[in-house]
C-alpha cells in the first residue's frame, strides 16, 4: 500500500575550519521532531557528506521516550558524472545502502534498499528539490 507523507526542514549552514556543516529541525507526518547536524567536505578526490538524525519525539509502545537515531553517509566519486553511493545505519538496527543521482545544484533522486521489511526487502525512491 502507498500512503501520503510530508516533511518540512529548517536549517542554519556553517563553515568552520573549513568543514561545510549543516544543523537543522524536521517536522514530519509520522509527528517526528528530528534534529540533525551534516557535513560535506573531500577526501582523494571522492566528495563525501555524513549526517546524523536524532528523534526528540521518539516514544515506544508505552509512551516512554527512547533513543532514535539515524546515522547516513554517501560517496560521489568525481567520474560518477553526478552519481553516488548512500549508506546508512538507525538505531532499529536497520541498515540502508543505495544510489542517488545529483540532477543539478538544488534537485537530486535517491533509490534506497533497507532490511526493514520482513522479508529483508525495503525499497524507498524519494526526489528531493532544495530552495
Amino acid at each position: 500500500t502507498s500512503e501520503l507523507y510530508w516533511a518540512g526542514r529548517f536549517s542554519y549552514g556553517l563553515n568552520l575550519l573549513g568543514i561545510d556543516s549543516n544543523v537543522g529541525l524536521s517536522l514530519n507526518s509520522n509527528e517526528a521532531q528530528l534534529i540533525d547536524v551534516s557535513s560535506e567536505g573531500d577526501v582523494l578526490g571522492f566528495p563525501y557528506d555524513v549526517s546524523f538524525e536524532y528523534d526528540l519525539a521518539a516514544e515506544d509502545e508505552a509512551g516512554e521516550s527512547v533513543a532514535s537515531y539515524w546515522l547516513r553517509g554517501s560517496v560521489t566519486p568525481d567520474f560518477a558524472k553526478g552519481a553516488y553511493l548512500l549508506f546508512g545505519y538507525s538505531s532499529e538496527e536497520v541498515l540502508t545502502y543505495g544510489v542517488g543521482y545529483k540532477c543539478s545544484d538544488n534537485m537530486k533522486v535517491v533509490t534506497e534498499f533497507s532490511s526493514e521489511d520482513e522479508d529483508g526487502k525495503d525499497i524507498s525512491i524519494r526526489a528531493s528539490y532544495s530552495f
